[in-house]
């Protein structure tokens, strides 16, 4: 089983790896530096120059480490500060969806979810399916399926309840498409008895018909992304469901 280490250089483990480490990175000008010598745990050693200051500098060292190694190696063992961090931004770096490929890439790597990884990808999920397998209603399954367990109080409004509420102008955008129109409402309520929760808001057009005729055919598959403005907002019901936010 191949094995990378990052490491961060002048650290006690960067130190306890020997001279050829000191050596490499007496001098070192460049942010990172791969070093090659025989080692009895790891096949290839990374070692960072500074260490990250931000979360988002931890999670970009995280996912640029994960397209470095993800063809090469099995595991990337990583001793630099703000972990947590730096392994969100592996784990979201090491995201694809191969769902409908006949034959994926297989990638050596194997990368644990961390911090909000897996609501942003399951995210991510929605937005990437096509709309003809994603249409209103079964997305309102997908939402139902995977946020209630989690503690979401889900409740979707089918086509014939909208129609009896009077919601028209929603109606009309789904009167293009042979498929019923759905809205769903997400509540975890878990703050202070009495204060105002905070709503969040997004459009879950599943497939984007306006101006069709008027719309060159290249790039026509992209209009499936037009539900992304909901994706985020169930993907953010997911993480805050998930890590038991109360506010």
């Amino acid at each position: 089983m191949a094995k990378a280490l990052i490491v961060l250089a002048g650290s006690k483990h960067a130190n306890k790896l020997g001279k050829n480490i000191k050596e490499a990175t007496k001098d070192m000008t460049e942010k990172s530096i791969t070093v090659s010598f025989a080692h009895d745990e790891y096949d290839y050693i990374t070692v960072i120059k500074d260490a990250p200051t931000t979360p988002q500098e931890a999670r970009d060292l995280g996912g640029n480490m994960v397209k470095k190694y993800k063809s090469t190696v099995d595991e990337i063992v990583f001793d630099v500060t703000r972990l947590n961090d730096v392994k969100e931004g592996a784990a979201l770096a090491a995201y694809e969806f191969n769902k409908y490929k006949t034959k994926p890439k297989e990638n050596k790597l194997q990368v644990e979810p961390a911090g909000i990884s897996t609501s942003i990808n399951f995210a991510r999920d929605l937005i990437t399916e096509p709309g003809n397998a994603l249409y209103p209603e079964k997305y309102a399954d997908r939402i139902n399926e995977t946020l209630t367990p989690l503690g979401v109080k889900v409740r979707v409004i089918y086509q014939r309840e909208l129609e009896r509420i009077g919601m028209g102008m929603l109606l009309s955008v789904g009167q293009g498409s042979e498929n019923n129109s759905a809205v769903v409402i997400m509540e975890h309520l878990h703050g202070p008895e009495g204060e105002q929760p905070i709503a969040l808001v997004g459009k879950g057009v599943t497939f984007d018909t306006g101006g069709i005729s008027l719309k060159p055919g290249r790039n026509m598959g992209d209009m499936k992304y037009d539900m992304g403005g909901s994706a985020a907002v169930v993907g953010a019901m997911h993480a805050i469901a998930d890590k038991k936010l109360k506010k």
